[in-house]
C-alpha cells in the first residue's frame, strides 16, 4: 500500500453552509498530492440551505454528486444512494472512507464494510440524540448508529464533551473508537478582514442591507432551522427594544431555512419587523463579522459551532447558549459569555450589558481572537487527521500480515 497512492474518499449527505461541509472539502483538497489522491462524495442541498459547491471549486474539489443521497428517510432512493456509493468504493479501491452527517455515516459505512475497505472513520460533527426527534426516534435513531459504530475503525468528534455523550450518555461506541479531533479553519481570512475594517470602518455588509452605521446591530448565523432557535433571539430583541426604544437597534438573521416565513411573522407580531433584517445566505462571510457590535448563538444542541469560532477570529464578542460543544470553545466571561438554551430574558440582558459596556465587548473579542487563531487552525485539523488515517491503516496492513 505504502508503493501506491493513498485512495481516499469523504462522503458527506450534502454540501450545505456550514461545518460539515468546511471539513470535508479542506479534507478533500489537502489529500490530493503524490502521496494521496482524494474523492468527495455528496447528495444534494435543500434550496434553502444554500450550498458551498462554489468553495469546493474555490479549492479546487469536483464533488461526486449521488442525487439520491438526501436527508429524509427514502427508502427507495436510499437503497439507491447505498448501491452506488458501493459500486464507487469498490470501483476506486478506496483505503479510506471518511463518513460526515447521519445519512452518509449509515449508508457509507455499510458500503465501505461490505467492501472490506482498511479503514473507515465517521465524524461526529454535532449528533441527532437531543433537540431534534420524538423520544421514539431518537431511541432508534441510537440503535442504529450503535450498529454502525460497529462497522466503523476510528469515531471522531468535536471536543471532550462531545465524547463523553457518545461514549457514556448515548454508547454509541466503546472509549478506545473515540478520538476527539477539534475542527479546523482557514481564520487568517477572517483576521484580516478585521483588520481592513478597522483600518477604512465599516461598510460593506451594512451598506448591501440598508443598516445605518451608527445601528447596535447584533447578528446570529446559521440555518434558519428549530434546532438553531431564533424565536428566543426574537423574544430578547422585542424585550430589547422595548427596554430600550429610543437606540438605534438593529437584529441580524444570516441564514435561510425552512422557517423563514414563520420567523418574519413573528417578527410582525411582535412589533419589531423594522428592527430585523432577514439576510439570506452571505457568500463573503468574512466581511459579515466586522460590522456586527456581537454575534449570538441560540442553539438548543451543537457540535462545535462555526459561526462562533468565525467570529472570534473575527475579534466580535459572541454570546452562546452553553450546549454541546460550546463550553469547549467560548470561555464564559473570558472569551465570551455563556447563557441557557430557551432564555430570551437572559439573553436579552447580556445583550443590553455588552451594549454598555463597549471595554468589556473590547476586551472579550481580543481573547476571543487570540483563543482561537491558536486552537482552530486548518493546518492543526489536517495534521491530525493524516495521523488517524496512517494509524489505522497501519493497523490493518497488521492484520493482513498476521
Amino acid at each position: 500500500m505504502h508503493d501506491e497512492q493513498i485512495r481516499i474518499m469523504q462522503v458527506i449527505t450534502r454540501l450545505n453552509i456550514g461545518g460539515p461541509s468546511v471539513v470535508a472539502l479542506l479534507t478533500a483538497a489537502h489529500f490530493n498530492n503524490d502521496r494521496y489522491s482524494s474523492t468527495a462524495v455528496t447528495g444534494v442541498a435543500a434550496s434553502q440551505e444554500g450550498d458551498m459547491l462554489d468553495a469546493a471549486a474555490g479549492l479546487g474539489v469536483t464533488p461526486i454528486v449521488i442525487p439520491e443521497l438526501q436527508r429524509e428517510v427514502r427508502p427507495l432512493k436510499d437503497l439507491t444512494a447505498f448501491w452506488k456509493l458501493f459500486r464507487l468504493i469498490r470501483k476506486q479501491k478506496v483505503h479510506v472512507v471518511h463518513t460526515h452527517m447521519s445519512k452518509a455515516g449509515a449508508l457509507g459505512r455499510l458500503a465501505a464494510w461490505l467492501n472490506r475497505t482498511p479503514a473507515i472513520v465517521h465524524t461526529y460533527h454535532g449528533h441527532v440524540f437531543e433537540g431534534y426527534f420524538s423520544p421514539g426516534k431518537t431511541w432508534l435513531i441510537a440503535c442504529m448508529e450503535r450498529l454502525a459504530g460497529r462497522l466503523t475503525d476510528r469515531v471522531l468528534v468535536l471536543s471532550e464533551i462531545q465524547r463523553r455523550q457518545i461514549c457514556e450518555r448515548y454508547r454509541i461506541v466503546p472509549p478506545d473508537k473515540v478520538s476527539v479531533v477539534r475542527l479546523g479553519f482557514d481564520l487568517a481570512l477572517f483576521d484580516s478582514a478585521r483588520r481592513e475594517a478597522a483600518a477604512r470602518g465599516r461598510g460593506m455588509f451594512r451598506e448591501k442591507h440598508g443598516i445605518p452605521q451608527d445601528a447596535f446591530l447584533v447578528g446570529i448565523v446559521g440555518r434558519l432551522a428549530p434546532i438553531k432557535d431564533h424565536g428566543t433571539f426574537l423574544l430578547a430583541a422585542e424585550q430589547i427594544c422595548r427596554h430600550q426604544p429610543d437606540r438605534s437597534w438593529k437584529f441580524a438573521l444570516v441564514g435561510d431555512g425552512e422557517l423563514r416565513y414563520s420567523l418574519e411573522q413573528e417578527a410582525q407580531k411582535l412589533g419589531i419587523e423594522d428592527r430585523i433584517v432577514f439576510t439570506g445566505w452571505e457568500k463573503e462571510m468574512a466581511h459579515v463579522y466586522p460590522d456586527l457590535d456581537l454575534l449570538v448563538l441560540t442553539s438548543r444542541n451543537e457540535g462545535t459551532p462555526v459561526a462562533v469560532i468565525e467570529a472570534m477570529a473575527a475579534g466580535r464578542a459572541v454570546i452562546a447558549t452553553a450546549v454541546g460543544g460550546v463550553p469547549e470553545v467560548l470561555i464564559d466571561g473570558e472569551t465570551g459569555l455563556l447563557i441557557p438554551p430557551q432564555a430570551p430574558d437572559v439573553l436579552a440582558e447580556k445583550i443590553l450589558l455588552l451594549a454598555g459596556d463597549p471595554d468589556l465587548r473590547l476586551r472579550l473579542g481580543q481573547k476571543a481572537r487570540e483563543h482561537v487563531m491558536a486552537c482552530y487552525d486548518r493546518n492543526r485539523l489536517l495534521s491530525e487527521l493524516e495521523r488517524v488515517y496512517q494509524e489505522l491503516l497501519a493497523r490493518s496492513a497488521h492484520k493482513l500480515v498476521k
